[in-house]
C-alpha cells in the first residue's frame, strides 16, 4: 500500500503557526484514495475517487471537472486504527467481484475503472456510525483523462499518485490564510525545480516544450501574487529552453 505521511506548519497570520498531520493512503484495487488528518482528540477521514469512470470521461466537453475529497466522517481518534488500517492494506490488493466493471459473457472489461463504492460509500458509512459527518473544505480539479474506446486496449489516465498529493497538500493550505494562491506558488517553484533537471538530463524537446509551456502559462494566470524574483527565475529558465 502507498502511504504518505506529513507534518507540516504554516504560517497563517504573521507569528502564527498551524500544525496540520496527515496521512494519505491509496486503496488501489477499489480505485480509491483515503486521507487521515489528526485533529485535537478526533480524526478526520475522507476518501474520494482516484480516477474516473470511462463513461463520466466520454460524456463530457473538454476536462472533467471533479470535486475532491468526498464525504468526509470525524471519528475518536482511538476507534480501532489497527483493524481499520488493516482492512484497507488488504483491500489495496484485493478485488471485489461485482466492484469490477463486466461486459458480456462475464469478461472482465480492463478500459474501466473500478467502482470505489466500497470505500467512499460502504466504509465510510460505518465509519459515520461511531462518529459523524464532518463539514471540510473541498477543492475543484480539471481531470484530463481520455478514453479512446475503439480498436484500442487501454485509455490514457492521468497518475493517481499526482492527483492525491496535489488534493493533500491543497486542502493543508486552504485551512490557512495562505490558501489557494500559496499552493499555486508551490506548484510553479515544483514545475520551475523540474523543469531545471529535465534540463541539465538532457530530455527530448518536446518534453521540455510541454513543460515550458504549462510553467509559463501557470505563472501568467496567477499574476499578481508571485513575487517579481521569482518571476524572472521562471521565465529565465522557461527561455532557456
Amino acid at each position: 500500500m502507498l502511504c504518505l505521511g506529513a507534518i507540516m506548519q504554516v504560517g497563517a497570520l504573521p507569528g502564527e503557526k498551524v500544525e496540520s498531520q496527515l496521512k494519505s493512503m491509496k486503496v488501489g484495487a477499489q480505485n480509491a484514495a483515503v486521507v487521515f488528518r489528526k485533529q485535537q482528540n478526533q480524526m478526520l477521514f475522507e476518501a474520494f475517487e482516484i480516477s474516473p469512470k470511462a463513461e463520466a470521461v466520454m460524456g463530457r466537453q473538454g476536462k472533467l471537472v471533479c470535486s475532491y475529497p468526498g464525504l468526509a466522517v470525524e471519528i475518536p481518534d482511538e476507534v480501532f486504527r489497527y483493524e481499520l488500517v488493516n482492512s484497507l492494506a488488504h483491500m489495496d490488493h484485493d478485488t471485489i467481484a461485482d466492484a469490477v466493471p463486466i461486459i458480456e459473457s462475464n469478461v472482465e472489461e480492463t478500459r474501466d475503472t473500478v467502482d470505489s463504492r466500497y470505500i467512499t460509500g460502504l466504509l465510510t458509512s460505518i465509519l459515520r456510525g461511531v462518529g459523524r459527518p464532518a463539514e471540510i473544505v473541498r477543492v475543484s480539479k480539471r481531470i484530463g483523462d481520455d478514453v479512446v474506446w475503439t480498436n484500442s486496449l487501454l485509455p490514457w489516465r492521468r497518475s493517481f499518485l499526482w492527483l492525491i498529493v496535489r488534493v493533500s497538500l491543497q486542502t493543508i493550505l486552504d485551512q490557512t490564510a495562505l490558501g489557494w494562491h500559496a499552493y499555486k506558488v508551490f506548484m510553479i517553484f515544483f514545475m520551475h525545480e523540474l523543469a531545471q533537471k529535465a534540463i541539465e538530463a538532457d530530455m527530448s524537446s518536446e518534453l521540455l516544450h510541454s513543460m515550458s509551456t504549462k510553467t509559463s502559462r501557470c505563472l501568467m494566470k496567477l499574476g499578481s501574487p508571485v513575487p517579481d524574483w521569482f518571476s524572472y527565475n521562471v521565465l529565465q529558465t522557461c527561455t532557456s529552453i
